[in-house]
């Protein structure tokens, strides 16, 4: 939790500068707050399925569905922190963090090979998965006015994930653990709309297929993102939001070690407090 914190700090000792430099008669637009500072709680429907192969091992890793093959909870609730800072009229940058925890204890219906770990049916697993979301993201506004904002921008959501697999039938442990971070951008492109000075409703995407190689590691993914959302500015500096989220990212990874199939699919409301400044 480090990082939001330092990035919420740079950006209110900063946030005067920019002042200084872009003192437009927008500020008093409904949607012109210079920074917004957010946090709340998001209810995610979640679907995990993974297949881990180990490069020359001798069976190729089973497609798991964590919920539905290991146990995990099918739905979570977080905390979220999010910062959207106007540098200038039409300049906005955003920062999102989350973090997903999950664990579970079940009895395997069918074989499931998991990198180098086999379990066989009838097998009782520990399984835990794990994932912190930093996103930050640039967006300009090609179109801005009392009434609505239209903004393209650019977006990358560091996803660190840390999951295992442990098969603990007698009379031996077997365990399997991996843990990587999959830097992910997109293309942003986001609608706002006032429908009075106090009700705001926001409509934001993020696409991208991507495939890149660096040192050795590659990474084939498609990723998208959505968020609809209802603001309501209850008082002169804060608001309340209502709002859907979708991310889905379909992915595969390889390096020295695993070849592996990634397919997450994270939806749900959320709900937030705004401070406004």
């Amino acid at each position: 939790m480090k990082f939001p914190g330092l990035f919420i700090a740079a950006a209110m000792l900063l946030s005067p500068l920019a002042v200084q430099a872009d003192n437009g008669d927008w500020r008093t637009w409904p949607m012109g707050e210079r920074l917004k500072i957010s946090g709340g709680v998001y209810e995610a429907d979640l679907n995990t399925e993974m297949a881990v192969t180990e490069v020359g091992g001798l069976q190729e890793g089973t497609a798991i569905d964590f919920e539905d093959d290991l146990g995990l909870d099918d739905s979570e609730s977080a905390s979220f922190t999010a910062l959207t800072w106007r540098v200038f009229k039409r300049h906005v940058l955003n920062f999102n963090y989350y973090s997903l925890e999950r664990d579970a204890r079940a009895v395997a219906d069918d074989g499931l090979v998991f990198d180098d770990l086999e379990i066989l049916p009838g097998d009782e697993v520990d399984t835990f998965f794990d994932v912190d979301v930093y996103e930050l993201s640039y967006a300009y506004s090609i179109l801005f006015d009392e009434k609505k904002n239209l903004s393209i921008g650019l977006g990358l959501a560091v996803h660190d994930f840390d999951l295992g697999i442990a098969s603990v039938a007698s009379p031996v442990l077997l365990s399997e653990e991996e843990d990587f971070t999959a830097p992910l951008p997109t293309f942003k492109l986001g609608f706002d709309y006032a429908i009075t000075d106090k009700w705001l409703l926001g409509i934001h995407t993020g696409y991208l297929d991507i495939d890149f190689d660096s040192d050795g590691d590659e990474f084939d993914a498609r990723i998208f993102t959505g968020d609809v959302g209802l603001r309501w500015k209850a008082f002169d500096h804060a608001s309340i939001g209502l709002h859907y989220s979708v991310f889905d990212l379909e992915g595969d990874y390889e390096d020295d070690d695993i070849v592996a199939m990634i397919d997450l699919d994270y939806r749900g409301p959320r709900l937030s407090l705004d401070f406004l400044f």
